[in-house]
């Protein structure tokens, strides 16, 4: 069980750290929100798997549930929204951006 604790911990550090890299490193601000929303989800979801199983505590464990299933309930509505409204402002995108899916239902309207 030790193991698997410090395994879910290091998962986790090096998805945050790649999404943090993400952050950093892609192009615009589209691209940004995914590496910030999908690793960071899934490696808060491993450090909080790898806390639970090394305190053993029920409340942990509860609390440690309600966190996993708070983040993945807000942070892709969160993403998706900022996303949307960035869109509606015109941020910018990547010049090698080459698809505009939003843009073609809009303009079927």
């Amino acid at each position: 069980m030790q193991g698997f604790m410090f395994t879910m911990i290091i998962i986790g550090s090096l998805f945050i750290f790649l999404a943090a890299l993400g952050v950093l490193r892609f192009p615009d601000l589209f691209s940004r929100l995914h590496a910030a929303s999908k690793a960071a989800s899934f490696g808060l979801s491993c450090l909080v798997l790898g806390v639970i199983f090394f305190l053993k505590d029920p409340r942990v464990v509860v609390e440690g549930i309600v966190v996993i299933v708070f983040t993945y309930l807000t942070l892709p509505i969160a993403s998706h929204l900022i996303a949307r409204a960035s869109y509606f402002l015109r941020v910018p995108r990547w010049k090698a951006t080459v698809i505009d899916e939003l843009g073609e239902i809009l303009n079927k309207k």
